[in-house]
């Protein structure tokens, strides 16, 4: 899954200082904690002849440490899950060829692989190389920006989709695996959580992907492949059965990057005021309902208990008499 991060901009282009008497810095070479030592760089570079013939793993390994001028380490416990002794013959003949070329032709059968640390070579088993994963930064920013300040491609998207697709596709998070690319503003660039290995093939995809706008350039005898970026990306926008090309509308065009840094900042400003304001509000309805609750238990202790009146038994309640009153007479007088 791609990743975005867009919360500043830092401009498009990076310096790179070099120390006097060294070469200078390549802007597209990836960027890592703990960079590797001088050594262990060169070594990865340099070209060397192998002759082995059933030669013991560890005899090999320690010959291609002489060649290198490396420390080279079989990692036991590597070993062991790969179900590898030291003693395993192996056999390999080749004239100028990479060290790293040489390390996957003799240890790809084996189902180890070389792990390139800041100052030695492990020799570790493939299963651990990949639950091992690491974080470098890849600079793409002449990958998605094209010279004239226009995006090629937004969000670096349709680049990262390429590399998921064509890059040990079972490591990445969409396809079931725990690696990931994430775009950053900040420098225009990617940064890759993934097995180290992994890292090499993306930097070699990026740099194949560098060498065809190249190729791209002369085949079509343009000088300005920008220009041209631009002008095919102007036209998918006006067209009427548009492709994509283009950044969508509420995508900042890159040279304005900076003006609406600001009108985010006060747009935070104000949601950042809004959100006081809520909260108060929100305490003071808080403080309301915890009043009104307590009116209501002060109501029902006031409220006068209901009176009883006693009902008398039925044999109790005097009735009036049922005999005629005698009619009074003159005789009643004497």
């Amino acid at each position: 899954m791609l990743r975005t991060t867009a919360i500043a901009f830092l401009g498009l282009s990076v310096g790179f200082v070099s120390s006097p008497g060294q070469p200078p810095t390549d802007p597209t070479e990836p960027i890592e904690f703990g960079q590797e030592s001088p050594a262990i760089r060169l070594a990865q570079s340099k070209v060397i002849d192998v002759d082995f013939e059933k030669t013991p793993l560890d005899q090999a390994m320690s010959v291609l440490s002489r060649e290198a001028g490396i420390s080279i380490i079989l990692d036991a416990s590597s070993l062991a899950n790969a179900m590898v002794d030291k003693n395993q013959p192996v056999s390999l003949h080749a004239k100028r060829i990479l060290l790293t070329s040489a390390f996957e032709l003799l240890l790809d059968d084996l189902h180890l692989e070389a792990d390139f640390r800041p100052d030695v070579v492990v020799i570790i088993d493939r299963e651990s190389a990949k639950r091992s994963n690491v974080v470098k930064i890849h600079p793409i920013a002449d990958l998605v920006v094209n010279p004239n300040g226009g995006w090629i491609d937004p969000d670096g998207r349709r680049l990262a989709q390429v590399i998921q697709d064509t890059v040990d596709r079972d490591v990445w998070e969409p396809n079931g695996g725990d690696a990931t690319i994430s775009f950053v503003i900040q420098g225009i660039s990617f940064h890759i959580q993934a097995p180290k290995d992994t890292h090499g093939k993306v930097k070699h995809v990026l740099d194949m992907v560098r060498r065809s706008r190249e190729q791209t350039a002369r085949l079509l005898q343009r000088a300005d492949i920008g220009a041209l970026e631009q002008l095919l990306v102007e036209k998918d926008r006006n067209s009427p059965t548009p492709i994509g090309m283009f950044a969508p509308e509420e995508y900042p065009p890159a040279a304005q990057i900076h003006g609406l840094i600001g009108k985010a900042t006060q747009s935070l400003e104000t949601a950042r005021d809004a959100y006081s304001v809520a909260q108060r509000l929100d305490g003071e309805l808080k403080q309301l309902r915890k009043e009104v609750d307590e009116l209501k238990d002060l109501r029902k202790q006031l409220k006068p208990a209901p009176m009883s009146v006693p009902v008398p038994e039925p044999d109790a309640i005097p009735w009036p008499s049922t005999s005629k009153k005698k009619k009074r007479t003159a005789d009643d007088d004497f």
